[in-house]
């Protein structure tokens, strides 16, 4: 997995353990170990440098359907009140991205500005599934 290098590389510059359990995902190993160890941030909380997780970004086990758990993991970057910008690794580059779940749905407000980037479409919905859709929660590497 891409994100897998991005978010280890960064947790490693940052000296913190980026070792889990090779079972499934990446990310859902990942948010798994980080909110088993008490490193779960509360919404508000959030601060440059926290892990942020998303759901079912990705279909990983090919049946077509949005069930595939956490499956995405950036960092976030900067927080303006329920906004947060993030830098995630997709479809191969790292992109800046942005997710406010208080407007989960909104796209760009009516200044043009980013709200909440796509992610996904899925075949059995003609709508594109935003991060602040598929936002899971952050976490606080220790």
């Amino acid at each position: 997995m891409q994100e897998r290098v991005f978010v280890a590389q960064v947790l490693k510059a940052s000296g913190q353990d980026t070792q889990v359990e090779p079972r499934g995902p990446y990310a859902a190993a990942l948010w798994s170990k980080l909110t088993t160890q008490s490193g779960r941030v509360q919404d508000g909380d959030t601060k440059p440098g926290d892990l942020i997780f998303f759901r079912d970004t990705a279909d990983l086990n090919g049946n077509g359907r949005p069930d595939d758990g956490v499956t995405l993991v950036g960092v976030v970057e900067r927080v303006h009140g329920a906004h947060v910008v993030l830098i995630a690794q997709r479809a191969g580059k790292v992109r800046r991205m942005a997710v406010d779940p208080t407007r989960a749905q909104m796209i760009r407000d009516a200044a043009g500005e980013v709200v909440n980037t796509r992610l996904v479409r899925w075949p059995s919905n003609n709508e594109v599934w935003t991060t602040g859709q598929c936002l899971v929660g952050y976490a606080r590497p220790k």
